[in-house]
């Protein structure tokens, strides 16, 4: 069968004269329902790699397919590194939330918001602004809003990096359970090692520009999955992997 996403020999610069690949000849498949993040280094092209899937910037040679269609025309939630940004200042939580819905033309009834808060536990701050939410609800505000949006594909760039240490493994366990429920497939950039093999089905850990895949590693976890495997040798095993193949990819 065909991969869902096929990114196929795909070459881009932001260098006039094409002198400074960020990717050259680079591909990759993913497949349907997938948790596949992301890991390398700061600069190595990772949010670009996520622009181009989102049809926000195209490459500039090779190709990228959603489904056997363009990026355009598939319906994708991306959730930005600037998340601060893509939130409405003028909009409440819930309003936020409420935008999804819209841009699917779906009316936002309080049933499926509710659906939508809880997970996170937004609810007790539906009615808040932005500028009244710490940078981690304000993140969980732009994730919960693209699932309202009910894409094909969430593309997601460090989504809980702005969350403290507790509450980031209690979302981890919830963004998966709602991955699954939603049988959606998902591509995330992390810089986090233990955050990458607790959500990942696999982590590809790419080198320094131009973009080279070093390695990837399949989790080989089952799902649903729980905190305690955290403690557990084989999570250990993974993460020296990915950090042996992380430090090949700064040569």
């Amino acid at each position: 069968m065909e991969p869902f996403i096929r990114i196929s020999q795909i070459s881009k610069s932001f260098n006039p004269k094409k002198e400074e690949m960020v990717f050259n000849q680079f591909s990759l498949d993913i497949e349907k329902n997938e948790l596949l993040v992301l890991f390398g280094p700061n600069g190595c092209g990772k949010s670009t790699l996520l622009h181009m899937l989102a049809g926000l910037t195209p490459p500039d040679k090779g190709n990228i397919s959603i489904g056997n269609q363009p990026p355009s025309k598939t319906k994708v939630g991306i959730v930005f590194q600037n998340y601060s940004d893509s939130v409405f200042p003028w909009r409440t939580v819930k309003e936020n939330i409420g935008l999804g819905f819209e841009a699917k033309r779906t009316p936002p009834t309080e049933e499926k918001t509710n659906e939508i808060l809880k997970p996170f536990n937004l609810l007790q701050h539906q009615h808040k602004f932005p500028h009244q939410l710490s940078g981690g609800l304000k993140q969980l505000t732009a994730i919960s809003r693209a699932i309202a949006y009910d894409p094909e594909v969430f593309l997601l760039d460090e989504p809980f990096s702005a969350l403290d240490y507790q509450h980031t493994r209690i979302v981890w366990v919830e963004f998966l359970h709602l991955l699954s429920k939603l049988n959606k497939t998902a591509i995330l950039i992390s810089h986090d090692v233990d955050e990458a093999i607790f959500l990942a089905d696999r982590v590809v850990i790419l080198s320094n520009p131009p973009a080279k895949i070093v390695d990837i590693i399949s989790i080989e976890f089952s799902k649903p999955r729980n905190l305690g495997l955290m403690q557990s040798n084989k999570f250990f095993q993974y993460r020296n992997s990915i950090l042996r193949s992380f430090e090949k990819g700064l040569k």
